[in-house]
């Protein structure tokens, strides 16, 4: 009975998750610059006016940067980056907390990587099932790309 219960258990676990997993996009080629998503507007002369819309930077390598750059980067927004695997749990309960005694949101619980996902594949709606996808994309890139790889393709899409 014990066994039943614990195999019923974790199949229900597994087609909750696979709901999430199935709709995830590609995330096989975001070390690749690709074409820049942006509208340039320019004048009668062909002079640069506006640049609107989804920018692409090139690519920054975080090797190349002092360290003291990507280190005020992660120590303001994501002090656990480095030892978390894409979610954290800590930043999480604070931010749940800190909502929960303010009766709405104020505080925000997504690591670097969550917010590369939201930015590069999700729509900015607060629903349930977005945070899901974001937290399922989160762990997805954090075993796919190193902490470092994860840092450039984030700056790139700033």
């Amino acid at each position: 009975r014990c066994l039943s219960d614990w195999s019923s258990d974790v199949c229900s676990s597994d087609l909750f998750f696979s709901r999430f997993l199935s709709s995830l996009p590609d995330v096989g080629n975001l070390m690749v610059a690709g074409s820049s998503q942006d509208i340039t507007i320019l004048d009668a002369h062909g002079r640069q006016i506006a640049r609107r819309g989804l920018t692409q930077g090139q690519m920054v390598r975080a090797e190349d940067l002092p360290d003291y750059v990507p280190n005020a980067f992660i120590a303001i927004e994501d002090r656990r980056f480095r030892s978390h695997l894409g979610i954290d749990p800590v930043g999480l309960a604070r931010a749940a907390f800190q909502n929960m005694l303010t009766g709405h949101v104020v505080q925000g619980g997504s690591t670097l990587t969550q917010q590369l996902a939201k930015n590069l594949f999700l729509s900015p709606g607060r629903t349930f099932d977005r945070k899901m996808e974001e937290a399922a994309l989160a762990v997805y890139l954090e075993q796919r790309y190193s902490k470092n790889q994860i840092l450039k393709i984030g700056r790139a899409h700033v």
